[in-house]
């Protein structure tokens, strides 16, 4: 499995690094607008709270916030993170139409504006969360591609595939990528969300 999981990534490289630039680009983008009108940000961070507490996950990680379990946590923000923004925004709406890329790329304007430092404390912040979201978009990007392949491969796939390639087993060929690409891409996450649920319990009052 490792020898057809390198195969894969080394197919879809270029594609997932432009994916990547194009988020940390819109990241930027949000941070410069949050630094330029910070009544939005305001606005942003109060309504990125408000979004929390309707995740479906909120009783599980509210628990965990109340105990401090770094585990508990870490488990609460995978879950979030892998089902949610990895496999149901970046990958399935990547696999029905498309577009992805622009619900995702709009997450990272967003969380740029909500990090952005407009203040010595929010600068802090942002160093502390930095990696993690690094580590987080980065699978995202991963799980945007596997996604969009498939999209693809049913609409033309020799835009994916080499020629001669079927649309029936160019979208076959797609999904067991895509299924190969959730390796790396859970292994991110649990990484980033371990990372994450330790900067909250010992750094976040």
């Amino acid at each position: 499995m490792m020898e057809q999981l390198v195969a894969v990534i080394r197919k879809k490289w270029r594609r997932i690094l432009a994916v990547f630039i194009l988020f940390m680009a819109l990241l930027c983008a949000g941070m410069a607008y949050g630094i330029s009108y910070p009544e939005r940000k305001a606005e942003c961070v109060q309504q990125t709270r408000q979004s929390i507490k309707q995740n479906p996950f909120y009783s599980l990680l509210d628990e965990a916030l109340r105990q401090r379990n770094l585990l508990l946590l870490a488990a609460a923000i995978f879950i979030n993170n892998l089902l949610i923004a990895a496999l149901l925004a970046s990958t399935l709406l990547g696999m029905l139409c498309g577009i992805s890329l622009a619900f995702m790329g709009y997450q990272a304007f967003l969380t740029g504006l909500v990090y952005a430092p407009t203040s010595l404390e929010w600068g802090i912040l942002l160093a502390l969360a930095m990696p993690v979201i690094l580590l987080e978009f980065g699978a995202y990007s991963v799980a945007c591609v596997a996604g969009i392949d498939v999209f693809l491969s049913a609409l033309k796939p020799s835009w994916i595939h080499s020629e001669g390639v079927g649309r029936r087993e160019g979208v076959r060929l797609s999904f067991k990528e895509l299924m190969l690409c959730y390796v790396p891409i859970a292994l991110i996450l649990i990484v980033s969300a371990l990372l994450e649920a330790s900067i909250i319990v010992f750094f976040v009052k």
